[in-house]
């Protein structure tokens, strides 16, 4: 239920932020100029159901790596200021806390129409001959 269904009981929310040079919580640099990129989200009680960070042009970000985060000599502030010039942005899609008696109501709501569907199953298959 949680990773099938309740994603399209209700339409998400979707927020879009700016990262700047101290938006970012981590990064990872691998071969070939590959790297990703996380920042965190501030959305108390929220179900965050994606995070991606963005280029410009609307790509999800997965390089090429700046300079200063490949470099033997670069150091994290220096990484995290080149990051933060490529004017990436943040999307998170997400459930607010507010819903969350609502998912519970519909999730109730398709448990017990299968409940009775099975109910109703077996008792077809019990009067049967």
């Amino acid at each position: 239920m949680p990773l099938w269904i309740r994603p399209h009981l209700l339409p998400p929310r979707h927020a879009t932020a700016a990262l700047g040079a101290t938006s970012f919580d981590g990064w990872n640099t691998g071969s070939s100029g590959y790297m990703s990129v996380s920042a965190g989200v501030n959305l108390p009680g929220a179900w965050v159901i994606s995070n991606q960070v963005f280029t410009p042009a609307g790509q999800v970000f997965n390089g090429p790596a700046p300079a200063a985060c490949v470099s033997a000599t670069g150091t994290t502030s220096a990484c995290a200021a080149a990051l933060g010039k490529l004017d990436l942005r943040q999307q998170v899609t997400y459930q607010p806390g507010s819903r969350y008696w609502a998912f519970q109501w519909y999730e109730t709501g398709i448990y017990l129409v299968l409940a009775g569907a099975l109910g109703g199953c077996c008792a077809w298959l019990i009067r049967a001959p």
